[in-house]
């Protein structure tokens, strides 16, 4: 039996007649990366469950989901899994006012014990057309290249040999609404408490 030793999720969004991806900056060896939300595996939970918590966390509380498609998902370097959700979302312009707001909140706060959103420096909603022109190599905004972690770059090569994402770019999978809610946490211990009352997006 293969060990698993992290998981995350690729979040893609459909918005009008594109395909977007969610992306975060990510410093990892002192350079500026980009990687999906996800991470090592925590002892105790299920592959599925760490990446539950990986998405919730690292999108600062901004998007959540019950559940995760075991059919839809990649091994990554014989190690790491890569669940994928494909959502729809009408208003992008609110969608990053809500993570980039809880993102501040945070912030404010500087909790350190949240280990996620200590590497995490913000998040890009990219073109996967853009992307794809590189070769899923790099990302170029305000003429600076940053580059796809070298775990994001092996996902989205099982992503097409899997045909989740088609030759003409289109993704294979179902695709999820999104509604808006308040962020409830009980645990006044959690880092994320700071966020009680804020707005996050839960995935059907």
């Amino acid at each position: 039996m293969q060990k698993i030793t992290g998981s995350g999720v690729m979040i893609f969004i459909k918005h009008k007649e594109e395909t977007l991806v969610l992306l975060l900056q990510n410093i990892r060896k002192k350079q500026l990366v980009l990687m999906e939300p996800g991470g090592i595996q925590e002892t105790g939970l299920s592959s599925m469950s760490n990446a539950l918590k990986e998405l919730y966390e690292e999108t600062f509380a901004g998007l959540s989901k019950a559940d995760l498609d075991e059919e839809h998902k990649v091994l990554v370097n014989f190690e790491y899994l890569c669940y994928t959700v494909y959502i729809k979302i009408d208003d992008l312009k609110f969608f990053q006012e809500v993570m980039g707001m809880n993102q501040k909140i945070l912030k404010m706060s500087n909790n350190r014990s949240l280990h996620s959103f200590n590497e995490c420096k913000g998040f890009n909603l990219i073109n996967l057309k853009d992307l794809a022109n590189v070769n899923y190599e790099y990302y170029e905004q305000d003429n600076n290249k940053i580059p796809l972690h070298q775990r994001t770059k092996g996902a989205f090569k099982q992503l097409q040999d899997k045909k989740i994402i088609e030759k003409d770019l289109s993704i294979q999978l179902p695709l999820f609404q999104c509604s808006l809610d308040k962020i409830r946490i009980k645990n006044p211990k959690s880092p994320l408490h700071v966020l009680n009352n804020q707005y996050t997006y839960v995935i059907h």
